[in-house]
């Protein structure tokens, strides 16, 4: 019990740790440093929405695209595919500190006038899609305005437009037919920098001459919604001069009649102003509809910013009480948990020396070889009281069945081979993830770390379904080996190309291309299945594990058992300590993921939350593999994989309550969550269930190691 609370107060530390630091360095990311002018790419990312869980590509829809160098996508990780990440160039044109004031960037046909058709745009506004900016390496936080305040948000990007009034409908109408959908077409782009310190760079200090550099520390975007009255300066989009559509530094693609005066031409450049939210609300045309020839527009402000600093740029977005969520809260539900853990440590630990005193006192004599008296409250027992003690306790009554093999032992082995594999997977994630190296600003990071590790672990799953396997005195080694390869990377496969298929129909960025599904295919049955079989040999080679107590050849007769002793609600009750232990944690995952309401990055509770849910699990599983055996039934082996998994049922339960704020309406998003977080759940079954299994294994061998038998 001292290593468990030595195991605590180190994960405690280690969240203190992840919490408190106001600037980090992230490892692998190397800061990047512009001189004046110095050309500045803005990217685009994938539009994603909270109505509709499937992302789509930029340029899925007709916004503006780069027409010189053409749509380029950047080089991109395993991790960054599969969770719909598209990073393409744009053709936005930004340099380092030079402001510019309604650049104009192309006019794009968005489709007929509404409510003759619904366009792509149209169909996107409407379900809430954002737009997913980059610039060196930052995501594009959104400021958005009102006639009172502003405020930004450093999470989900910008809308792409909004649904309002038409201008026709009666004033105050709230009904779908009176509503339109209106398109973002101009944005200012804010960024903030500061001047690098000769000496960050070089440590040659203030005085050399050089010329000087500037690091990108904030990045926010703030759109507008601007109707233009325009004349085009070309003939047609698809004319074969079409590179008149675009702008060339120094060119317009419009003349616009009627300008909001950061647009007016006719201003001179001392005299010029940024866009703002007066100008847009007050333009002389109103909001641009999501429809018709519509003239793209941007401004770029640069401020300098010497308070943050390059290191610590990320702060803001990875901070949760910038939503709203203090830290305070990850300490209560954390405080919460602890209470559980040494309510049933307290209760394991009055177990263990109430049923195992005949070998505490044994120890005692041969350590300080002196009898204890009662003037310590303890009794020597002889092997005879002993020995009525067994007569007396109901679980020591079952010492000859209580290792009996399970029912259908090669599922269980390969269960607890499954369940191995991604518990030591989630550790080693979990670890690299606390020390850094899995960031946000590596984007795909997590993911590809999760499928490296799960493939590198195969070696552990074949290895406990062996040694499991072979305990149960199982006869057919090479299909529970075949099995342990195929299960669960079969079933997470079959659930992945259901979901591309369905996201391929939705034309989603979800939907991987075949040549990473070929790696995928290749990371399974190239190096993961051999490991599996590697792993298999050495466990098969080092034999079954040893019990402390014989089996009878039959089997004993087990009384009927009340009905709170019974499977189904032993099973029942088993999770809902370990869900209660987690449940904080997990609603702020399940926000960040499917809500993108922030962004998540405190994996120091994380750690602390996952080992204190797997520790809930294992004492749980003991304290009810306990009551079990003390009424005289040995069948404990499913019993406590069920038990321990059982608190996945009710993470898939409330998941499927944490939907319903969704607010979705689409069949294929149904379908995309549910399948995930089954899969999810089932993954957790999985490792939940053999951390109860192996807890049980090491209680049920301890106790009856310590009995006499004569």
């Amino acid at each position: 019990m001292k290593s468990t609370s030595t195991l605590l107060i180190l994960a405690a530390l280690v969240a203190i740790r992840s919490v408190n630091v106001n600037g980090f360095y992230l490892p692998g990311v190397a800061p990047r440093s512009f001189y004046k002018e110095d050309i500045v790419d803005l990217k685009v990312n994938k539009l994603t929405s909270v109505h509709d869980q499937f992302p789509i590509e930029h340029y899925r829809l007709p916004f503006c695209q780069p027409y010189y160098e053409g749509v380029r996508m950047d080089n991109q990780n395993l991790g960054q595919f599969l969770s719909g990440d598209r990073i393409y160039n744009s053709p936005y044109k930004i340099k380092m500190q030079k402001d510019m004031y309604c650049e104009q960037v192309c006019i794009s046909h968005l489709g007929r006038v509404e409510p003759m058709s619904h366009s792509k745009m149209v169909r996107a506004i409407r379900r809430n899609y954002h737009s997913n900016w980059i610039v060196d390496n930052l995501p594009s936080a959104s400021k958005l305005e009102d006639e009172h305040a502003s405020y930004v948000k450093y999470s989900h990007g910008f809308p792409i437009g909004f649904i309002a009034n038409a201008e026709d409908a009666e004033e105050g109408s709230k009904k779908p037919e009176d509503l339109r959908a209106y398109v973002n077409n101009h944005v200012n782009i804010e960024l903030q920098y500061h001047e690098v310190k000769f000496y960050e760079v070089d440590g040659t200090g203030p005085g050399t001459k050089r010329e000087k550099e500037y690091r990108i520390v904030r990045f926010i975007v703030e759109p507008f919604s601007i109707k233009h009255d325009f004349v085009a300066t070309f003939t047609d989009d698809d004319d074969a001069g079409a590179e008149e559509n675009y702008l060339d530094e120094g060119r317009k693609v419009a003349k616009i009649n009627n300008p909001i005066a950061s647009c007016d031409a006719s201003v001179t450049a001392s005299e010029k102003k940024h866009t703002t939210y007066q100008m847009a609300v007050h333009s002389p045309n109103g909001p641009q509809l999501a429809s018709g020839r519509v003239l793209f527009t941007y401004d770029v402000k640069w401020i300098e910013n010497e308070d943050v600093s390059w290191a610590s740029r990320w702060d803001i977005y990875l901070s949760m009480a910038e939503v709203g969520v203090p830290y305070e809260v990850h300490w209560i539900g954390i405080i919460n948990s602890l209470v559980f853990i040494f309510v049933l440590t307290a209760t394991i630990v009055v177990v263990l020396i109430r049923n195992l005193r005949c070998d505490l006192t044994d120890k005692l004599l041969a350590d300080e070889n002196k009898l204890l008296t009662e003037e310590h409250h303890y009794k020597l027992l002889t092997d005879e009281e002993c020995n009525e003690d067994l007569v007396k306790s109901g679980w020591k009554l079952v010492h000859a069945d209580v290792f009996r093999p399970p029912s259908n032992p090669m599922m269980l082995s390969v269960c607890c081979g499954s369940g191995m594999q991604l518990l030591c997977m989630s550790i080693v994630t979990l670890v690299l993830a606390v020390m850094g190296f899995l960031s946000s600003a590596r984007r795909g990071s997590f993911i590809s770390a999760l499928l490296n590790l799960f493939v590198l672990m195969g070696g552990v799953a074949g290895y406990v379904t062996s040694r499991m396997y072979k305990t149960f005195t199982g006869q057919s080694s090479q299909k529970a080996t075949i099995l342990g390869a195929f299960g669960f990377p079969g079933i997470a496969f079959g659930v992945f190309l259901i979901m591309n298929m369905i996201a391929i129909f939705k034309e989603s960025s979800y939907a991987v291309p075949f040549p990473r599904i070929l790696v995928l295919i290749l990371m399974w049955l190239g190096i993961s299945t051999p490991l599996v079989f590697i792993g298999a040999h050495f466990g098969f080679k080092d034999g079954a594990i040893e019990f402390p107590v014989t089996t009878s050849d039959a089997p004993r007769q087990i009384p009927d058992q009340p009905w709170f002793k019974r499977w189904i609600f032993t099973t029942a009750m088993g999770g809902i300590l370990p869900f209660g232990a987690c449940y904080l944690e997990w609603y702020f995952i399940m926000s960040s993921i499917w809500g993108n309401q922030w962004y998540y990055y405190v994996f120091g509770f994380l750690f602390l939350a996952y080992a204190i849910f797997l520790l809930t699990c294992a004492e749980i599983t003991i304290i009810s593999t306990y009551i079990q055996i003390n009424g005289e039934d040995h069948r404990w082996w499913w019993r406590s994989f069920t038990t321990g998994g059982a608190s996945a049922l009710y993470i898939f339960g409330y998941s499927l309550h944490f939907f319903k704020d969704l607010e979705s309406s689409s069949v294929a998003t149904y379908i995309l969550f549910v399948g995930y977080m089954a899969l999810v759940s089932f993954g957790l079954f999985l490792i939940t269930g053999t951390v109860g299994l192996m807890s049980a294994l090491w209680f049920n061998r301890k106790i009856f190691g310590s009995i006499h038998i004569n």
